[in-house]
C-alpha cells in the first residue's frame, strides 16, 4: 500500500510568501482501491497528488509506497514505476505522432524486450478500449480519447498505482465520461489501484472512498454515501453535494420516507417509484 505518516509541505519555505500546503496528512491507500480526493481550489489535493510518486517531497513526516521512501533517492526510480501520474491536460502528456507509439514509449524507457512492448501496447490499449485507434494521430481524437491514451501509457508501464491529477477538468461531459468509466473498469476487471483528484463530485459516485481536502487536512474521508450524504458539511467545505443527494434532503424534510444519501438519478426514480 501507499503509507502516508505525518505528512507536511510547506511552498517557498523561509519566504514572506510561505505557504503550508500540507498539514500532517495521516493516509492510507491499499491495494485496489478506487478513491476520489474532493476539494476546493487550494485545499492541497494536487500537492498530495504529487507527493505519491516522489514529484514533491515531504517538508515534514513520510510517503512510503509498498514500504519504499520517496526521500531515499535510491528508491525514487521503483517508485516512479510502481506509481503512475495521469494530469489535466492530454496534450501536455503525449510525445509521439502515433497512438501505439506513444503507449511504447515508457516500456522503451524501461528497456523492454520488443516482443514484450508489442504485449505490453496492445495490452494497454485494450484496456482502455483505444485498440482500433492504434495507428491514429493523436491529434485527431476527442480529448477524452487523448486521457484514455495516457492511461494506456501508464498501464503499458505496468504501473501498479494510478494517480490522476485532474484529468476530467478540460474535457466536455462525454470525455468526462469516457475517462470515468475507463478508470472504474481498470479498478474492476483489472484490479488496478485509482486515485482520482478531481472538482466534479459527480466523478465521486464511482467511487468505493472519497476523501475531502480543507486547507491542507483531510476534512473527510469514507464511503461515498457517507461522506457526500452529509449535505450540511460537505457544503460548508465548499463542495457542492450531487443534485439528487440535495433533492433527497429536501424531499425528506419534507416528509418522504427517502434515504438521504441517494446519489443518483437512478436511484432517486426507483426510490420514488417504490413510494407510489
Amino acid at each position: 500500500m501507499i503509507e502516508i505518516t505525518g505528512l507536511s509541505f510547506v511552498y517557498n519555505p523561509g519566504r514572506e510568501d510561505e505557504i503550508l500546503a500540507l498539514n500532517d496528512i495521516n493516509l492510507a491507500v491499499k491495494e485496489g482501491e478506487f478513491i476520489v480526493v474532493l476539494g476546493r481550489n487550494g485545499s492541497g489535493k494536487s500537492t498530495l497528488a504529487r507527493h505519491f510518486n516522489g514529484l514533491l517531497l515531504p517538508t515534514e513526516g513520510e510517503v512510503n509506497v509498498d514500504g519504499l521512501s520517496t526521500k531515499d533517492p535510491q528508491d525514487l526510480w521503483k517508485i516512479r514505476q510502481l506509481v503512475g501520474m495521469v494530469f489535466q491536460n492530454p496534450d501536455n502528456q503525449i510525445v509521439a505522432t502515433v497512438v501505439e507509439e506513444d503507449v511504447a514509449f515508457g516500456p522503451e524507457n524501461l528497456g523492454a524486450p520488443p516482443v514484450e512492448i508489442r504485449k505490453r501496447v496492445d495490452e494497454a490499449l485494450a484496456a482502455v478500449h483505444m485498440s482500433e485507434y492504434a495507428r491514429y494521430e493523436p491529434h485527431l481524437l476527442s480529448g477524452g480519447q487523448k486521457q484514455r491514451v495516457a492511461i494506456a501509457g501508464i498501464l503499458a508501464m505496468k504501473s501498479k498505482y494510478l494517480v490522476l491529477d485532474e484529468p476530467t477538468s478540460q474535457l466536455d461531459p462525454r470525455g468526462r465520461r469516457e475517462v470515468m468509466e475507463t478508470l472504474r473498469n481498470l479498478n474492476v476487471k483489472e484490479g488496478a489501484t485509482v486515485v482520482h483528484i478531481t472538482h466534479f463530485v459527480e466523478e465521486a459516485i464511482y467511487a468505493e472512498r472519497v476523501i475531502v481536502m480543507d486547507k491542507g487536512r483531510v476534512a473527510l474521508d469514507g464511503a461515498p454515501r457517507a461522506v457526500l450524504g452529509d449535505v450540511e458539511r460537505v457544503k460548508s467545505l465548499g463542495i457542492t453535494p450531487p443534485p439528487m443527494t440535495i433533492l433527497a434532503h429536501r424531499l425528506a424534510k419534507r416528509g418522504l420516507k427517502v434515504p438521504r444519501d441517494i446519489l443518483d438519478v437512478e436511484e432517486m426514480v426507483r426510490t420514488l417509484c417504490s413510494l407510489s
